[in-house]
């Protein structure tokens, strides 16, 4: 890791957040590390890392596959249902009823 100082700490108000990200993206050099407790890349972020990564910048999201997703973001991939289970031949004995057949 590289030695931090003031200039690494950006604090933001709630407004300012999305374009805040938005630049540092677009200024990053050499890696961008994305970390979020969501999953919703909304497309201006998306194109963002797009042109990071044209750009031979690493970019890296670390998200909760679980989160709150808008559907227009990363979202984890949904299991492949399994097949229904194969029809079972049954078998079937009539009831018996309480009467025995005469003995011969």
């Amino acid at each position: 890791m590289g030695a931090s100082n003031e200039s690494d700490i950006h604090v933001v108000t709630d407004d300012a957040v999305a374009q805040t990200a938005l630049a540092l993206i677009r200024e990053a050099k050499e890696y961008v590390v994305l970390v979020s407790p969501y999953n919703a890349f909304w497309t201006h972020l998306k194109n963002e890392i797009t042109f990071a990564i044209e750009r031979k910048v690493r970019v890296t999201a670390i998200y909760n596959p679980n989160g709150y997703s808008r559907g227009d973001g990363v979202q984890r991939p949904q299991p492949t249902p399994a097949p229904p289970p194969a029809p079972q031949r049954r078998t079937t004995t009539p009831p018996r009823s309480g009467c025995r057949p005469p003995r011969r």
